[in-house]
C-alpha cells in the first residue's frame, strides 16, 4: 500500500523482495596496501554470500594488485581490474561499477 505522504514513501527499512540478488562491492585501491587485506576480508566475511567484489587497482605503486590477485585466486567472488595509469578515485569506482553484474551496488574505500 503506497504511503499517503510522498516524503515518507521510502523507508530505510524497505524489504528487499529477492533475497538471492547479487550484490556488487567495488573497492578502489591506490596506495592502500596497508589496509587492503582487511577491507577484502571484511567483504568476504559478510553473512550474505551472494556478492561479487570488484577491486580496481588504480595504477597503485604499492602491492595493491599483488594482494588483490592473491585473494582472487582463492575466492571466485573477487575480480581484479587494473588501470594502466592513475585516474583517481572517481574513475576507479566508475570502472568498477561498469564491470559490475549485481542488481545492487555499493563501494568501499580500501582504508
Amino acid at each position: 500500500m503506497p504511503a499517503s505522504n510522498p516524503a515518507t514513501a521510502f523507508s530505510c527499512c524497505t524489504r528487499i523482495e529477492n533475497v538471492d540478488s547479487l550484490i556488487s562491492i567495488v573497492i578502489a585501491c591506490y596506495r592502500g596496501d596497508r589496509f587492503l587485506a582487511e577491507a577484502i576480508e571484511s567483504c568476504l566475511k559478510q553473512t550474505y554470500q551472494n556478492c561479487e567484489i570488484i577491486l580496481v587497482d588504480d595504477a597503485s605503486p604499492d602491492r595493491c594488485a599483488e594482494i588483490a590477485e592473491g585473494y582472487a585466486q582463492t575466492d571466485s567472488r573477487l575480480r581484479v581490474v587494473r588501470h594502466p595509469t592513475n585516474g583517481r578515485a572517481s574513475r576507479a569506482f566508475n570502472t568498477g561499477f561498469e564491470s559490475a553484474c549485481g542488481e545492487f551496488m555499493t563501494r568501499l574505500a580500501q582504508d
